[in-house]
């Protein structure tokens, strides 16, 4: 039940995403979505009490600046910035590093506040003994023939 509220996060995030790219550019969508670091570290201060120096505020500043300038000056002069309704696109962006930022805060919070049982690790690892002979099948039956040519 705890996992749901991150689950949530994520399944509107992909949808957001959709609807961001029908609106944005790839150029101004990429733009935008280098603001889920910032997200991430604001819900970190909010969520799991953290607290950051100046100067790590001052590096998250200087991090999203330049990666939004180094996108921006790749982006060029014949790039495409928007689709469909910009205000439309750009908040669906937002909403997407909004989305990501809290669930990934959240998650960590459930991870870090959970002690871990062993009956988990027992149900994972037979989970995953279980699924070796799977993903052979599937491989093979994906793999090229090694008959040669005929």
């Amino acid at each position: 039940m705890k996992v749901s509220v991150p689950a949530l996060c994520y399944t509107v995030q992909n949808n957001l995403q959709f609807v961001a790219a029908s609106h944005l550019g790839a150029a101004l969508l990429q733009l935008l979505y280098q603001t889920k670091t910032l997200s991430t570290a604001i819900f970190g201060v909010i969520i799991l009490s953290k607290s950051l120096r100046c100067n790590q505020w001052l590096a998250l500043m200087v991090l999203v600046a330049g990666v939004v300038t180094a996108q921006w000056s790749q982006q060029g002069a014949g790039g495409e910035l928007a689709k469909g309704d910009v205000m439309t696109g750009v908040l669906a962006a937002l909403g997407v590093s909004i989305c990501s930022g809290f669930a990934s805060v959240y998650l960590e919070k459930i991870l870090k506040g959970t002690p871990v049982e062993r009956g988990w690790i027992s149900s994972c690892g037979k989970r995953a003994k279980t699924k070796v002979p799977f993903v052979c099948a599937v491989y093979s039956s994906f793999a090229p023939p090694s008959g040669g040519l005929s």
